[in-house]
């Protein structure tokens, strides 16, 4: 596997030489709002490559991010790769439709973008705030960024 280079999640192997023709997306969201909707999933814990048996109040008990989380933003956001990554805010994702398909260099039609649906959830659970202080400094380095972004190969 010398000249080849192993995909982190497929581990399909991708010649070192062909890197430069790859190009990821990576879409990241605010993780609190991530644990809450995924992460009680053992399954989806398995695809993100973290401990299953992990549980969101482990997260609260100890007041770490267990799941790795930031190292995973990290991994995508700062490391350069020998391919481009765009990131993508989900949260931004609806209004940033024309913007993602002029970097990908996709003609788009916005009759056929597809609409975001608004979830009233304004209620603040112990859980939520518990969380939101635990990860109160990704949120913030999170906020940094602008909304679509591309971390350039190296």
């Amino acid at each position: 596997i010398k000249n080849q280079y192993v995909e982190w999640f497929t581990e399909t192997l991708i010649p070192n030489d062909e890197l430069i023709n790859y190009t990821v997306i990576y879409i990241y969201r605010n993780p609190v709002d991530s644990i809450l909707s995924r992460f009680a999933n053992p399954q989806h814990l398995i695809n993100i490559q973290s401990n299953p048996s992990i549980k969101i109040r482990d997260i609260i008990n100890t007041k770490k991010d267990l799941y790795g989380v930031e190292e995973f933003f990290d991994n995508y956001v700062l490391k350069k790769k020998k391919y481009d990554i765009i990131c993508v805010k989900f949260e931004n994702f609806f209004d940033n439709i024309e913007k993602i398909n002029k970097i990908l260099n996709i003609k788009g039609d916005p009759k056929l973008y597809p609409k975001k649906k608004q979830i009233n959830n304004n209620k603040k659970d112990p859980i939520k705030i518990k969380l939101e202080k635990i990860y109160e400094k990704l949120i913030m380095k999170m906020n940094k960024y602008d909304s679509v972004f591309i971390n350039k190969k190296k």
